[in-house]
């Protein structure tokens, strides 16, 4: 798992509401192979980092990499097309190894509510922008886009239960909401490798448990809450 606070799971107060936890459990019943997760994700990074994090992550020889970022570089003000010209070039690097890739694209940074309008709106056709120049760059290097700000984020206007204590951030709720969006093109990423025989019917997948799956944290802990203080600009997505 590489990327930003959404890949490290920042916000949840139980270790089983990490994303990451809950995508490699669910990947495990999915294909019935016991799943090793590394997680190379650092709260706050954009995809300037990401070259940093596959260096850290290759030598552990991955057989997929689910990779999702976007929502610092938005924050940061980081021109979109840049920002998605630095994912293909990941995507592209992990491919050139043989690892199979799946990005979730940038949410829509538009539904959160703390966030005042006009900021909300720009923010909202920002996130929308670099959300497809995601999908083409990803696409582009030979990896599979699943475009959350679409698929996900809508689902969270209105419902404070999915996001976190402080307002920006997902809960364990609206976690799950993005691995269920993930796990598909992760499982089907890894079928053809990992489990031969028809495709597996993902409604028929069985509740996740606990066996199955053994983690390993990687990188600096997660801290539960932001520092407090006054925000003079949209709170970067730590």
């Amino acid at each position: 798992m590489l990327g930003d606070s959404t890949a490290v799971g920042y916000g949840v107060h139980d270790a089983d509401e990490l994303p990451a936890v809950a995508l490699s459990r669910q990947l495990a019943a999915a294909v019935g192979r016991p799943v090793l997760l590394h997680t190379y994700g650092l709260v706050g990074a954009g995809a300037a980092d990401l070259t940093r994090q596959v260096a850290a992550a290759l030598p552990d020889a991955p057989d997929v990499a689910v990779i999702v970022i976007g929502a610092n570089d938005v924050t940061d003000k980081v021109p979109p097309w840049q920002s998605a010209q630095r994912l293909g070039a990941t995507v592209a690097a992990l491919v050139a190894q043989g690892v199979p890739v799946v990005v979730g694209t940038c949410p829509d940074l538009g539904v959160i509510a703390p966030i005042p309008q006009p900021l909300r709106s720009v923010l909202h056709a920002w996130s929308g922008r670099l959300a497809a120049l995601q999908a083409r760059a990803t696409e582009a290097a030979g990896g599979r886009a699943v475009p959350i700000g679409r698929l996900v984020s809508p689902g969270f206007a209105g419902h404070p239960e999915l996001f976190a204590d402080d307002g920006f951030h997902p809960s364990g709720a609206g976690y799950a909401r993005a691995v269920a969006a993930l796990l598909p093109e992760v499982v089907a990423a890894v079928g053809g490798s990992v489990r031969s025989g028809p495709p597996v019917d993902l409604a028929a997948v069985p509740p996740v448990s606990r066996t199955g799956t053994r983690t390993e944290r990687r990188g600096r802990p997660v801290p539960r809450r932001p520092p407090r203080g006054r925000l003079r600009r949209p709170p970067r997505r730590r």
